[in-house]
């Protein structure tokens, strides 16, 4: 909660992440997960895909994938999420080995996951 009485949830913060991911903020980005994590906020799979997201966004991979390692259920957006980002950064051989572990659990791709590997 701030000094203005307002407390903050998952869907704030997946918010607020994926603004930093669309402005390449990621100073700010690393600020909100570490305040995610300080305040002990479920990291379920849309506030995970989001830092996922922000992460290989703003050319941070390592991290993405790091974070997406670590989450303990992966949905389409998280996989989805790690693949673009794979692919936009030049890690092709990477995000087709990504993509054949999404498919190795069972999660059926869409339009959003084959423009990733094609790309």
């Amino acid at each position: 909660m701030n000094s203005h009485g307002i407390s903050f949830d998952e869907v704030t913060m997946a918010i607020i992440i994926s603004a930093c991911a669309h402005i390449g903020a990621l100073n700010f980005g690393k600020e909100i997960h570490l305040y995610v994590m300080q305040n002990e906020f479920d990291l379920d799979v849309y506030l995970g895909s989001t830092l996922v997201d922000m992460y290989a966004k703003c050319g941070c991979l390592d991290i993405s994938l790091l974070v997406f390692f670590k989450l303990r259920e992966k949905n389409l957006f998280c996989w989805n999420s790690i693949i673009e980002g794979l692919a936009v950064h030049g890690y092709v051989e990477e995000a087709l080995a990504m993509f054949s572990r999404m498919e190795g659990e069972k999660i059926k791709p869409n339009g959003v996951t084959f423009i990733s590997v094609l790309n």
